[in-house]
């Protein structure tokens, strides 16, 4: 009897090794998931905010002016190249 009741805790005792060295195999061999690329962007935007670039910027859109065509209007789309157009370089190329 007590030789029986020793084989069956040996036997448990190896299946739940068996079962965890498994488990952790496959978790260590799974490849981490890249970001979707959603999220990654919306991270970096949150991470990157700073209140006082966008109050220059209202400050700057607002400040004369601006119909569609008009010298206004040139001078606001070459700010907006000028200060956004290469805002991802330093992080994505």
């Amino acid at each position: 009897m007590r030789s029986s009741l020793l084989v069956t805790v040996v036997v448990a005792v190896l299946v739940t090794l068996a079962v965890l060295v498994i488990s952790l195999v496959l978790t260590l061999s799974d490849e981490p998931e890249p970001p979707s690329t959603y999220e990654h962007y919306r991270q970096h935007i949150i991470d990157n905010i700073n209140t006082n670039n966008i109050n220059a910027s209202l400050r700057f859109f607002t400040l004369e002016p601006h119909p569609a065509g008009s010298p206004g209007d040139e001078h606001l789309a070459q700010y907006i190249h000028t200060t956004w157009g290469h805002a991802w370089d330093s992080r994505h190329s």
